[in-house]
């Protein structure tokens, strides 16, 4: 990377960040200032593809840059078009370190890969913003413990980022670090619901017709909400991408990708495996309802006698659980199995038996 370019660049376009902030009808300036971050950006492109972490390269170069003053955001991924796109605001995201700023752009491609916006939609269909900003949250203090433990010198750690430790604030309880974003989402919620939605941190963010300066900001960097509406959709396009994206990367750079990143990719492109609550619903509808005697009902064979019983429809299946221990099922599997009580959830008092 030339440092002297990159930094020639960004010292202008921080000083007509300032030049805006002080007169918003200076377009010149805001037009300088697009063009500043757009030299700025292409110069971290080059940057992350020629270090030895490449692979947050190669996944910026599919995407699609848009920039829009008049949005509240700092940096977000939309997949709502084709092909993707970074959706900034350069007079918020151009006041950081240059860094900084690629911290912020490897954070938002760590969206991507974690599936973070088909699960949003799966969460939050009705697209509810108090669970919305509660979803984005979760999942930034879920992304950024993992960038501050790698702690690369690719990037800088910007100030104020939303971690464990902000959230364990958020609800007065010491949470546990690196953790995927639902454990912190569940107690962002929990605690949500006691305060009747009065956490303070639901500020709707202004998108309209005013250009928006660090000044006018709220500070809370929400992704925006994604109009598509099938979560089972929008994961397809993200596979689809991330595959394109990763098929790309030489076999000599993809091997230099964190053990933790490979297994992100391989959890997200990995087969969709058969729900065996699927196949146990299907099996149980094909099974004979069978009977049991009852006292309540006349027998219909004799039905002037009152001490024969009659029967019913017997509604609980009766259904033997066998759990293999031999040497083909890991100590993990078998962990599972035993840590998840899944016949409650789905038949009503079944009697359960496991044979070991």
């Amino acid at each position: 990377m030339n440092n002297k370019d990159i930094i020639y660049y960004d010292n202008l376009l921080k000083e007509n960040i300032l030049l805006v902030e002080e007169d918003k009808s200076n377009e010149e300036a805001l037009k300088l200032v697009e063009e500043n971050f757009k030299e700025v950006y292409e110069l971290i492109k080059l940057y992350l593809i020629n270090y030895k972490d490449r692979y947050y390269g190669y996944f910026i170069l599919n995407l699609k840059l848009r920039i829009d003053f008049r949005k509240d955001i700092i940096a977000g991924v939309s997949v709502d078009d084709n092909p993707f796109i970074l959706l900034t605001n350069p007079l918020l995201l151009g006041k950081y370190k240059i860094k900084e700023m690629v911290f912020i752009i490897c954070h938002e491609l760590e969206h991507l890969v974690l599936n973070h916006p088909a699960e949003s939609v799966r969460i939050n269909p009705s697209k509810n913003h108090s669970t919305h900003v509660l979803l984005n949250y979760a999942q930034d203090a879920s992304i950024n413990d993992v960038l501050m433990y790698e702690n690369r010198d690719i990037y800088d750690v910007p100030k104020d980022l939303v971690t464990s430790k902000v959230i364990s604030e958020i609800v007065k309880q010491n949470l546990r670090a690196c953790e995927d974003y639902l454990y912190y989402y569940q107690y962002l919620e929990k605690i949500n619901n006691k305060t009747n939605n009065n956490l303070g941190l639901f500020l709707i963010n202004k998108n309209g017709n005013e250009i928006i300066t660090s000044k006018d900001s709220n500070g809370k960097n929400i992704s925006p909400i994604s109009k598509e509406d099938d979560s089972n959709n929008i994961s397809e396009q993200i596979k689809d991408f991330v595959k394109e994206v990763v098929d790309g990367i030489p076999d000599k750079y993809r091997g230099l990708m964190p053990v933790y990143q490979q297994e992100n990719i391989n959890k997200l492109l990995a087969p969709p495996k058969i729900k065996w609550q699927s196949v146990l619903k299907r099996y149980i509808g094909l099974t004979p309802i069978p009977y049991k005697k009852t006292k309540t009902r006349l027998n219909r064979r004799q039905p002037n006698r009152f001490d024969i019983s009659g029967r019913i429809n017997d509604r609980t299946i009766r259904i033997v659980v066998a759990l293999d221990t031999s040497g083909s099922m890991s100590n993990k599997m078998i962990e599972y199995i035993n840590s998840i009580d899944f016949l409650d959830d789905y038949i009503h008092r079944i009697p359960k038996k496991i044979d070991a």
